[in-house]
């Protein structure tokens, strides 16, 4: 490391000499002779000695400007210029002749340095200086591996100031870059550039889009599709896979939406329970083994809540109705009865087109349950077994077999609901490209299985796997890329995604559909483009005014839930 600082802090001289070495390449080339001295006289010297003299200018071109983005491609174009105007001049050399051969040999160390990886050795970076809090919410989000800080020190720094981006590394001047423009968006554009260069790979597929919903960039872009593309690729520097992606999944969503009447509503019910709290997750549920005191209460709030709500509101606008957790079938079965006869006084079950029960836990699905969604009019249900691996399931504490999950499906085929879902999670502990692939062809062994959801793990603070800490597997970016192609393969098309801050590779989470059995909550949810009212725990309410989408949450805490129902209503 200490060697490699050094020449970092040297680079300025390596580049000055380098201008003199290709002086000094140029003269030996513009010599009637060379290497005759009786040193260099065996088989191939020229050949020999035209490589050395090639690779000592690429190393000293790879130190000179290791700091200038494009560096290497930029020194290979060079090298393949400067070397075919040496070859080219020594046609005017007495007994010298241009050499394809030669040639070849000249900008070979060129090629080589295209394959060498020398990122710098970064473990922290302080953001400082203009739009600090902009520019670190996106970086500590896009880059897992690095701990971004704004307060406390960090062995590199980025500094904006006065229309410059100033680096400093362990404590040195590193680089500047000038900005033409000081906005936000052009200052992450170009620090993503240079980190890209200095850290020697490629930061995120998606570029500077981190937040839930990219498909709303396509809403807010004006032009043609082709327009939109170029944009994502050239003002957000999205890859060409995602921004294809995206355009697919925007044109998907025009079509469903284009059968939903914009005053469509959508009722999103949130039951908090859990048998158990899986260690990946942070989300807004409590494990009945610990909070089952609060179950009546919360019982006799969220019964409120929905009969306010829904009183509250023209019924017949509600089109779409789905109940989420934690794990709606964590309800009892009177309970359950309760709610969906509640919902079923102000709501006619025959007006809506998606009725979705997110069962979750295997091991709750019953017959008597399963009896009382169908005979409601639920048509969509959801299994979700995160992972068909044994050790994985014990790992993450979901305190279910796989069996479990067998049964579960096995027993929901038989009330005909039209969609089955399945979430799987890659990126659990313990779990390799195998587990991935072979998690979801056991999916796709059940052939009433019509809709899939891919998830990333998104390791959160408030998770126990967080606090635990661990490593997870690498293939996780390779095991997303060909679920895609193996779903893909049985008729199963990606219809909608989201993404989580911190989710491993930067990736995204997906939802593909066999024969258009599409969740429509999931597309309102992502677009905004219809109003949701939300009742339960954490349960967020959508409100569209004009292109304006208002955001009412319910709290999180149960708790606080509870006391916040009773003093309201």
């Amino acid at each position: 490391m200490f060697k490699k600082n050094i020449l970092l802090k040297l680079d300025k001289y390596f580049r000055t000499f380098f201008f003199i070495y290709l002086g000094i390449i140029f003269y030996l080339s513009s010599l009637t002779s060379v290497g005759n001295t009786g040193i260099f006289n065996f088989a191939h010297s020229d050949k020999i000695i035209h490589f050395v003299e090639y690779s000592i200018l690429a190393v000293i071109g790879y130190i000179g400007f290791r700091k200038y983005r494009n560096y290497k491609i930029k020194l290979l174009i060079f090298g393949v210029l400067f070397a075919f105007s040496d070859e080219l001049h020594q046609l005017f050399v007495p007994t010298r002749v241009f050499d394809l051969v030669d040639f070849s040999i000249d900008i070979f160390p060129f090629v080589i340095l295209q394959f060498i990886q020398n990122p710098l050795d970064i473990n922290t970076i302080k953001i400082k200086g203009l739009y600090r809090n902009k520019i670190y919410e996106l970086f500590r989000s896009i880059i897992n591996d690095i701990d971004f800080r704004i307060k406390k020190g960090g062995e590199f720094t980025v500094w904006i100031r006065d229309n410059f981006i100033y680096y400093f590394y362990k404590g040195n001047y590193f680089y500047k870059t000038k900005c033409k423009k000081c906005d936000p968006k052009e200052l992450k554009k170009e620090i993503y550039l240079d980190l890209k260069n200095f850290l020697s790979r490629d930061i995120s597929k998606w570029g500077l889009i981190y937040m839930t919903r990219p498909i709303k960039k396509l809403h807010y872009m004006q032009g043609s599709l082709n327009e939109k593309r170029t944009k994502l690729k050239k003002d957000y520097l999205v890859s060409r896979e995602k921004a294809e992606l995206l355009i697919k999944l925007y044109n998907i969503e025009k079509k469903i939406l284009n059968t939903i009447d914009k005053n469509t509503k959508a009722l999103y019910i949130n039951i908090p329970f859990c048998p158990t709290k899986c260690a990946y997750c942070s989300f807004t549920s409590y494990s009945l083994k610990t909070f089952s005191k609060y179950y009546e209460e919360f019982i006799s709030c969220l019964k409120k809540e929905i009969k306010k709500k829904l009183s509250n509101n023209d019924s017949s606008s509600i089109k779409i109705i789905y109940f989420g957790g934690g794990t709606p079938m964590s309800l009892k079965k009177e309970d359950l009865k309760d709610i969906l006869e509640l919902i079923d006084n102000y709501i006619n079950k025959n007006q809506l087109i998606e009725y979705s029960f997110e069962g979750g836990r295997p091991e709750l699905f019953n017959d008597d349950k399963l009896a009382l969604l169908k005979r409601y009019g639920v048509n969509r249900i959801a299994i979700n077994p995160q992972s068909l691996n044994s050790s994985t399931l014990n790992k993450i504490e979901r305190d279910h077999s796989i069996q479990d999950f067998y049964n579960a499906y096995n027993k929901t085929i038989k009330y005909d609901f039209d969609i089955i879902n399945s979430d799987i999670i890659l990126g659990l502990p313990g779990e390799n490209y195998m587990h991935h692939i072979s998690t979801i062809k056991k999916l796709l062994e059940l052939k009433r299985i019509n809709n899939i959801t891919v998830h990333i793990l998104s390791p959160k603070k408030g998770s126990k796997l967080y606090q635990k800490g661990y490593d997870y597997n690498k293939s996780v970016s390779k095991s997303h890329k060909k679920i895609k192609k193996i779903l893909q393969k049985q008729d199963f098309e990606p219809y909608y995604l989201y993404k989580q801050r911190h989710i491993l590779d930067n990736l995204e989470n997906i939802g593909y559909a066999k024969n258009f059995r599409y969740s429509y909550y999931n597309i309102i949810m992502i677009s905004e483009t219809n109003e949701i009212i939300g009742a339960g725990t954490g349960a967020s309410s959508k409100i569209l005014k004009g292109e304006k989408v208002i955001t009412q949450r319910n709290p999180k805490g149960l708790v606080e839930y509870i006391k916040t129902i009773k003093k309201e209503l």
